[in-house]
């Protein structure tokens, strides 16, 4: 089938939704402005709907990868896909994050292609990559294989894939327009040069500061788990809620963002943080998930704030959790196929 355009809806804020968005380019040859970043927050979240609104394409392909809808999101993502379908639009969904059943019946559904759930061995862009080359392109499955190591958080000496994580959090908290051109660099195999070396050495220079005032902020409280607390501005999620854990020797890391108001998930083997963040209408992976707060219930996180919302995530730690079961069967991917 000719499309009369393509789009790719990314999650922004990693490696694997930029390696996925890379991929898109490399096998349609999109432009840039055709990729529509998205992310958990409220204000990414809508954001990005209004930009594909406002691209109004017909008769086009829509990949969405990498990011899961939960319940709260479900009914505007139904809407939205309903009103793309009648336009002549064909809509694939690449996820590997866990889905509520119901998204899953309300979203997945209307697609032409879905790949959705938690899958424990393939990120995003590997699943793309899947989809879209089979294997049979060197250049793409490289993109894929720097994502899985970032988005499996696997120990990696590679400084190129650190300097990438990096320099992809730069952007984030600077001008994300700027991560559109890190996929057009990873689409044509270009994994290193002198744009992400500056990226990451200005992350770098501001990150000491950044990692002193996150210390001020950890804290702990022990409930059926440890659960390990820090605050935030400018700090990679991966590298904040490590530090966490190793401070208080937590087996839940808590870290928000004070930029967007987002709270991040880490846990130890055995633990499933994702129940906690599905219980705050988030969701995630087994040891990293991530929901979003209500930003006025707790004050902008201010001191008082901040004390409320330990108290709200201890209490959902508790509700859970139980010391006689506390972990969790994780979800499984679904595949959906309606057209051919």
């Amino acid at each position: 089938m000719a499309y009369e355009n393509v789009f790719c809806v990314t999650h922004k804020a990693d490696m694997d939704g930029i390696a996925s968005a890379a991929l898109a380019m490399r096998r349609f040859g999109m432009p840039g402005k055709n990729i529509i970043l998205n992310s958990y927050d409220d204000n990414s979240f809508f954001g990005a709907m209004l930009e594909i609104e406002q691209h109004n394409p017909r008769r086009s392909l829509i990949i969405f990868t990498d990011f899961a809808i939960n319940i709260d999101k479900a009914e505007k993502m139904r809407r939205l896909f309903l009103g793309l379908k009648k336009k002549g639009n064909s809509i694939i969904y690449i996820d590997h994050h866990n889905w509520a059943e119901s998204a899953i019946k309300d979203v997945a559904s209307l697609c032409d292609y879905a790949v959705v759930g938690e899958n424990k061995d393939f990120c995003a862009a590997e699943l793309t990559e899947k989809l879209l080359f089979g294997g049979n392109d060197r250049i793409a499955s490289h993109i894929a294989a720097v994502a899985h190591v970032t988005d499996f958080h696997l120990p990696t000496k590679n400084a190129t894939i650190k300097k990438i994580v990096l320099a992809i959090e730069y952007f984030n908290i600077t001008d994300a327009e700027n991560l559109k051109k890190l996929a057009k660099f990873f689409s044509v195999g270009v994994f290193s040069n002198s744009f992400i070396d500056h990226a990451y050495e200005a992350y770098k220079k501001a990150e000491k500061k950044q990692i002193a005032m996150l210390d001020k902020s950890i804290t702990h409280v022990d409930s059926v788990y440890r659960i390990g607390f820090g605050f935030g501005k400018r700090i990679q999620t991966n590298v904040a809620c490590d530090r966490i854990m190793r401070r208080t020797g937590a087996q839940i890391a808590v870290y928000v963002n004070l930029r967007n108001g987002t709270a991040h998930l880490r846990s130890a083997k055995g633990v499933d943080c994702s129940r906690l963040a599905e219980h705050f209408h988030g969701g995630g992976h087994p040891h990293a998930a991530g929901f979003q707060p209500s930003i006025s219930k707790f004050m902008n996180f201010n001191a008082e704030g901040r004390k409320r919302f330990i108290v709200s995530t201890v209490k959902g730690v508790s509700t859970c959790f139980t010391l006689q079961n506390p972990q969790a069967a994780t979800g499984s991917q679904t595949a959906t196929r309606l057209k051919a």
